[in-house]
């Protein structure tokens, strides 16, 4: 089984208590981990990044790592790639925020952009992932 190592993150920063609340998961973010250990995510005002683990520990006052279950993981760390760069969908924040739709096409927010490269997730339904559904992909213990 190929396994994509990911990253939860949670703070209590009121951004991420309200994630925390409106998703019912103590996990408000999440990204993957690459092989040289820095994290591709995609971050509100930023967009998609590389960021160094340390920097992400730092943000986060508590991490937890899974390794999920992936189709493909070489594909997968090739895509991710591709999107460095791209914006944030902030249309997704205001969508977890009030429980409305929301789907910027060029744009992704953290879970969106982990679940667009997993092989598990339906096309339409990437636009309304949160952690906790990357979280219940099945995982491998390592």
């Amino acid at each position: 089984m190929q396994t994509l190592p990911v990253i939860f993150g949670r703070s209590y920063k009121p951004i991420s208590l309200a994630i925390q609340i409106r998703t019912f998961c103590r996990w408000s973010h999440v990204g993957a981990i690459i092989p040289d250990g820095r994290i591709i995510e995609a971050v509100g005002g930023q967009g998609v990044v590389i960021t160094e683990r340390r920097d992400f520990e730092k943000r986060y006052r508590e991490t937890m790592v899974r390794h999920v279950k992936c189709d493909n993981t070489e594909l997968a760390y090739a895509l991710l790639d591709l999107q460095i760069g791209k914006p944030y969908d902030n249309d997704a924040f205001w969508g977890v925020a009030f429980g409305t739709g929301w789907d910027d096409l060029c744009a992704y927010q953290c879970a969106e952009l982990i679940g667009s490269v997993l092989g598990h997730f339906d096309t339409a339904r990437l636009a309304t992932l949160v952690p906790k559904d990357i979280l219940k992909v099945k995982h491998a213990v390592k």
